[in-house]
């Protein structure tokens, strides 16, 4: 039987020790065999696509809508049951959009492109792949799921390149003016701004965030509403706007949990000017 092609079906570690414990003799039911019974497709649906204390959940369900015949729904329901299924597809779904979520920030600048990114994903993808076809298509149809990846891919504090070198706001500059003359005018309340190359990049705060202490301490916290990742500013100049424009400071990154920002003044750099 070892040498039998259809007693050999391919499968991951997982599956196979979890198979190994069903008993196929006792139960009524035996797993579901690609050689021999009929597949269906449509089995494997979304639920929901969420995010939960900035973490990101899908959650998978079985398709009971989507069988005729009530043999081939429970042979499919034990194999979806036995093997864990649903949830092992959520983690796995939830790594593959964290893998592309460089691309995702690089190619798409607003939620409808999101729906695009996966549209084309879909088509690129072997049809048996099923929760990550499940996947893509929910993406590509679902405004709600669009919206959702937009804000957990922080795209909507993506970086935004200038065409040169840019100076750091002068003291007292408005933030209005010095987002006017590197070229954003975008209303948020964080902006995240760098050269062409990716070398030199300022990261801008408004005193509308809540938390923003105004004084010229050397270090200093500030409360970041939203899913926004710090991990590439280790690098970045933060600068401080108040009612009275920029405290003419910089600062360094040095740590962010919670969606509390720790910032360390920039003891190295050369005050700067006011602007007149």
């Amino acid at each position: 039987m070892s040498i039998t092609l259809y007693n050999l079906i391919p499968c991951c570690n997982n599956c196979n020790h979890k198979k190994k414990e069903y008993d196929s003799s006792v139960e009524s039911i035996s797993f579901f065999n690609p050689y021999l019974d009929e597949g269906n497709s449509k089995w494997l649906k979304i639920e929901a696509i969420s995010i939960t204390n900035q973490s990101l959940d899908i959650s998978y369900a079985f398709n009971e809508a989507a069988f005729d015949n009530e043999k081939q729904r429970n042979v499919f329901k034990v194999a979806c049951k036995e093997l864990d299924l649903l949830s092992r597809y959520a983690c796995r779904s939830i790594e593959f959009i964290l893998n592309q979520k460089k691309n995702i920030q690089k190619f798409c600048t607003k939620q409808t492109e999101v729906g695009n990114y996966f549209g084309i994903m879909l088509k690129q993808l072997p049809q048996d792949d099923f929760w990550k076809t499940q996947l893509c298509r929910y993406i590509a149809e679902n405004e709600t799921a669009q919206e959702t990846i937009f804000k957990y891919c922080n795209i909507a504090n993506r970086w935004f390149f200038c065409e040169s070198s840019m100076p750091g706001p002068g003291y007292k500059e408005s933030l209005d003016n010095y987002l006017n003359f590197v070229g954003n005018n975008e209303e948020k309340y964080i902006y995240f701004l760098s050269d062409v190359e990716f070398k030199q990049k300022i990261v801008c705060i408004s005193n509308d965030v809540e938390g923003v202490l105004l004084k010229d301490e050397t270090n200093f916290s500030v409360f970041v509403p939203g899913l926004i990742d710090f991990s590439d500013c280790e690098d970045a100049d933060f600068y401080i706007f108040n009612s009275h424009g920029c405290t003419g400071n910089s600062y360094k990154y040095e740590g962010c949990k919670h969606g509390v920002l720790v910032l360390k003044k920039n003891l190295s750099q050369i005050p700067a000017k006011a602007m007149l």
